[in-house]
């Protein structure tokens, strides 16, 4: 099959040309749509707070405050909301709740 085509580009100069098409052997790949890749690319918070458990980062106790701050680096989020997705974790048993001494005061954290 040949088609036959003209562009024209910013400054508008027109270009005419001419490409002769074959069939192709490989099978058709259906397109996801925006919504679906961008969906598929975001990560919600406790997906978030799973990758940070499975590199490594909670085998030290890790209070709230320190899970935000780490978060902080490449997604934002308020700490109550980074408080309650670690204690939602704790109960589902995807991290265990231990305490940590922090200056005087032992505070709750959370290990695995």
């Amino acid at each position: 099959m040949r088609i036959t085509f003209t562009v024209t580009d910013n400054d508008g100069h027109t270009y005419e040309g001419a490409a002769e098409l074959k069939p192709s052997d490989r099978p058709i790949a259906t397109p996801n749509s925006p919504q679906e890749e961008a969906q598929a690319e975001q990560k919600g918070l406790p997906e978030r707070i799973i990758a940070l458990r499975d590199g490594g980062f909670f085998r030290e106790p890790r209070t709230p405050n320190e899970v935000h701050t780490k978060l902080l680096e490449g997604y934002h989020c308020a700490l109550n909301r980074v408080q309650m997705a670690l204690l939602r974790l704790q109960r589902r048993r995807e991290l265990r709740k231990a305490t940590k001494r922090v200056g005087d005061q032992e505070c709750a954290a959370y290990v695995w």
